[in-house]
């Protein structure tokens, strides 16, 4: 690993999510200088991760809210209300 010190206010870092994604970012924003996994140059840094850096939660682990506004967006247009009713006339569902 490169023992390169750069002043952290004179660089904007960029972490795409695997390195072909930050050799294009790289590419676009001139960052063409290459150093031990990054690019450098024209004012930032681009480096890359490998595998996967988030992943979703269970769906017990959401807020109630969150878990209703899903159902409402399933059935949308469906006229079935997230409480799973079929919607009549005084109780229509509008999503």
């Amino acid at each position: 690993m490169s023992n390169t010190l750069l002043p952290m206010n004179a660089h904007t870092l960029v972490v795409a999510e695997k390195p072909s994604v930050g050799q294009t970012i790289a590419a676009v924003i001139g960052a063409t200088e290459k150093k031990d996994g990054f690019l450098l140059g024209n004012g930032w840094i681009v480096t890359w991760c490998v595998g996967h850096l988030v992943e979703l939660a269970m769906p017990q682990d959401y807020d109630e809210p969150l878990l209703y506004h899903q159902e409402e967006k399933r059935h949308q247009g469906t006229g079935v209300n997230p409480a799973g009713k079929k919607a009549g006339r005084s109780d229509r569902a509008v999503f």
